[in-house]
């Protein structure tokens, strides 16, 4: 389904849906108009139900791909992308079901940085041809140009808890992201000691730079413990997070009610 239309100098799509061949859904609706100060680009995209089949060699590992759920609504006014990007207002949510994921499939959708990211983090991907996954989170903030997530990322697997903030000024591409890895209980010192418990990202959009600290830090007991005076899972995050069951459910209660204010203000693309 696809309806929109042309007026006045203003792009109106009123509706998209598309239905994927395993049952999943991606729709939404945008408009472009003219405005005092340039345009204003409203977006809203919502996904159920759908899985990425692009690792998937057989139907079995298709029918075992994550499900996920997806809703996107930004505001962006402003003369250029630029300007659009450094005004943006809405916000991001993904939630990923539980699934196995092709390692290959992950570096093959990242380019050489995010690769090195994604095995820094997980050194897991290297060498285990799935990745197992437990849940998945991925939940952001975006006010006056400003994305931030607290957390940005939650992720469970069968071998590590996953937890990344991170803030973005979308005007000048600054960008700062913590990620905190802790291995799952049981799963032995010699994998264990495998892990970077600590891993910062700054720069910007367009010069990303990784920065470890391994030498200050020990796993002890399945988590990450600083020797040098130097807390690396900070206690709101630790307390909320590594003594739940449920993680990925405690990340979406804390963040829906920030998001759902957000959705409140910016979820209808087509106002005026």
């Amino acid at each position: 389904v696809l309806t929109g239309s042309i007026e006045d100098g203003a792009l109106a799509v009123d509706e998209f849906r598309f239905k994927a061949s395993q049952g999943g859904i991606l729709g939404g609706s945008l408009s472009l108009r003219p405005d005092v100060n340039g345009a204003v680009l409203r977006t809203r995209i919502d996904a159920s139900n759908l899985s990425l089949g692009l690792s998937a060699a057989t139907a079995q590992e298709l029918k075992t791909l994550p499900r996920y759920q997806f809703a996107v609504a930004l505001v962006s006014p402003g003369k250029t992308v630029r300007d659009m990007a450094g005004s943006a207002n809405g916000y991001l949510r993904l939630v990923a079901g539980k699934g196995r994921v092709k390692a290959t499939a992950l570096r093959f959708l990242t380019n050489d940085f995010l690769d090195q990211l994604l095995t820094t983090v997980n050194p897991f991907a290297v060498k285990d041809p799935y990745t197992y996954l437990h849940c998945g989170v991925v939940l952001a903030a975006v006010e006056a140009g400003q994305l931030e997530g607290k957390p940005i990322l939650m992720m469970k697997t069968d071998r590590l808890n996953i937890f990344a903030d991170a803030e973005i000024d979308l005007r000048t591409e600054k960008l700062k992201a913590t990620f905190n890895t802790v291995p799952q209980k049981g799963l032995g010192f010699s994998l264990s000691n495998l892990v970077n418990p600590y891993v910062a990202v700054v720069g910007t959009l367009g010069n990303p730079q990784i920065t470890l600290d391994p030498a200050a830090t020990v796993i002890e007991g399945g988590t990450a413990v600083a020797t040098m005076g130097l807390s690396i899972l900070w206690k709101g995050f630790k307390d909320r997070y590594l003594s739940s069951t449920t993680p990925c459910k405690d990340a979406l209660k804390k963040a829906d009610q920030d998001l759902e204010r957000l959705e409140a203000k910016y979820a209808n693309p087509t106002s005026n």
